[in-house]
């Protein structure tokens, strides 16, 4: 008897459910300020909210989570863009229950205006954030045993351009747009998008300080948004770095051996037929990760409406919308390199942030900000192949632009 490629894709997924049918919590974070608990159960394929909290307003539109096992905490921004309201917040995490408790946040005068990104160092003491409107990355100290982060930043480096970047009204000045730790600890990486180039940081958790490294240049015009970082089995370390304007995902080998330095490796289209020019406003890259084993990266296009009849949700009978996309690439386990297999949808409009469940990897959820929709697809860990549809979807309330989405459990 020979099986349909569908009914073999669906094989690993429906036999592994067994292992991850207990309920799962994410956190949904937006521009309107809501932190949202939502609750998954793989088993009936629903979403239901649990609760929100407003104390990120007025825009909670980044998190991340950090502490240790007895102690969880998420940290979210507050970008707010007039230089009063905007600052970092530190919840106390219940990750059973997916509640949240304010515990410390900085001064709204001690942080660059428009924060949209935060990280923490390896050992919780330091949290960084980068700010897109006023091309500034903050240093704060952070008690790991407490949640309590320090209220004014240890330091502060503000960015201008010696002349514009070829993009107008994108590139007239600094835009850091991502704090990332590297793998080892050591360094921070801030790609800016009005610059054009990775700032580079060492990382020094002994003093509390960061420190200027180097630089990793790209192509005029790129706009780097967010990177992330894949060690291989063989110790081998790669960066993948997304650009929003280029729309277009580069790969670099990283090395060690002297400090740490970067070589390109590729350069790739994230646009299937490459970056059509012909829409209005024109697609731009997103977010990028990469699974846990390794083998597979996922950025995503906004605004691309590559998928015109796409289904919002595992009921034929309910509506379809115009989708934008997400991309799967295949890594080559030798070199790095990327091998783009496939476009699906996302259920909606401007896919800015999406996140793999860390428990099972058999999960993808992604927030639409224009439709105001969290969506969860089914994903196949052996192939990499994301469903084309949802295995669960909800709006939120109209206008919360839903920008950020994390699993807790």
């Amino acid at each position: 008897m020979q099986l349909s490629n569908a009914f073999l894709w669906a094989i690993p997924f429906t036999l592994s459910l067994t292992s991850t049918v207990f309920a799962r919590k994410l956190i949904v974070g937006s521009g309107s300020g809501e932190l949202t608990t939502v609750e998954f159960d793989p088993a009936t394929k629903k979403l239901k909210n649990v609760a929100v909290n407003l104390d990120a307003t007025p825009g909670a539109s980044w998190q991340t989570i950090a502490g240790s096992n007895e102690t969880t905490y998420l940290i979210s921004v507050s970008e707010a863009y007039d230089g009063r309201r905007d600052r970092l917040t530190v919840f106390q995490l219940d990750v059973a229950s997916g509640l949240l408790q304010s515990v410390s946040q900085t001064v709204s005068a001690q942080i660059a205006t428009g924060p949209v990104s935060v990280a923490v160092s390896h050992d919780s003491t330091l949290v960084f954030s980068a700010s897109y409107n006023s091309g500034g990355v903050n240093v704060y100290s952070l008690d790991p045993e407490f949640g309590l982060i320090s209220p004014q930043f240890l330091q502060e480096f503000k960015y201008q351009l010696a002349q514009p970047g070829p993009v107008k009204g994108r590139q007239d000045v600094a835009h850091p747009h991502q704090v990332l730790v590297d793998p080892t600890g050591k360094y921070l990486l801030v790609p800016d998008l009005g610059a054009d180039f990775v700032r580079v940081f060492s990382i020094d958790t002994s003093i509390g300080e960061v420190s200027e490294d180097s630089t990793i240049p790209v192509k005029a015009g790129s706009g780097p948004r967010h990177g992330a970082f894949n060690v291989q089995k063989d110790g081998k370390t790669f960066y993948y770095l997304l650009h929003e304007l280029a729309n277009r995902l580069d790969v670099f080998s990283v090395d060690y051996e002297e400090g740490i330095s970067f070589t390109p490796v590729q350069e790739i289209s994230n646009f299937p037929t490459g970056t059509n020019s012909s829409l209005n406003p024109a697609p731009t890259a997103a977010e990028v990760a990469v699974s846990d084993d390794g083998k597979f990266v996922y950025t995503t296009n906004r605004s691309d409406k590559r998928f015109k009849d796409a289904r919002i949700g595992p009921d034929p009978n309910k509506n379809t919308t115009v989708s934008d996309s997400i991309i799967t690439f295949e890594i080559d386990q030798e070199d790095g390199t990327v091998t783009l297999k496939d476009a699906t949808p996302v259920a909606g409009s401007t896919p800015r942030h999406f996140s793999i469940d860390p428990s099972s990897g058999e999960f993808l959820a992604v927030v639409t900000q224009n439709s105001n929709r969290l969506a969860i697809y089914a994903r196949n860990k052996g192939t990499g192949a994301l469903g084309t549809v949802p295995l669960a979807s909800m709006l939120l309330p109209s206008g919360r632009e839903p920008t950020c989405v994390t699993w807790i459990d």
